[in-house]
């Protein structure tokens, strides 16, 4: 039966994968909160703009994994994701007031409306 060997081989490659990008994800939602409390403790809407870039650069890599590999992503992930799909000036002024006026990166999350 070569045909189940091959089978098992393929999911061994899948699982290996999908572990890998679990790895990323999380090591990518850890630099999200970096790059959130940058925002929330900076000083002036200009000193964000590297945190900004970071953020809105993980948004892109997540939606990637999300709606052209359909990776499922957690309901935060999938929330930020949703929410964090415009960068211009005007959305980034925004995020950066509500960034300041919440309790931390979820709470941020929640309080953005699309």
């Amino acid at each position: 039966m070569n045909d189940f060997a091959d089978f098992r081989g393929e999911l061994e490659i899948y699982a290996g994968a999908v572990l890998s990008v679990s790895r990323m994800i999380r090591a990518f939602e850890f630099e999200l909160k970096g790059g959130f409390d940058r925002v929330k403790n900076s000083n002036s809407f200009n000193d964000c703009v590297d945190s900004f870039d970071l953020i809105f650069s993980i948004q892109r890599m997540l939606s990637v994994a999300k709606y052209k590999y359909e990776f499922h992503l957690s309901d935060f992930l999938d929330e930020f994701v949703y929410k964090f799909d415009r960068d211009d000036l005007y959305s980034r002024e925004y995020l950066y007031e509500v960034i300041k006026g919440s309790c931390g990166i979820e709470d941020a999350v929640s309080k953005i409306r699309v």
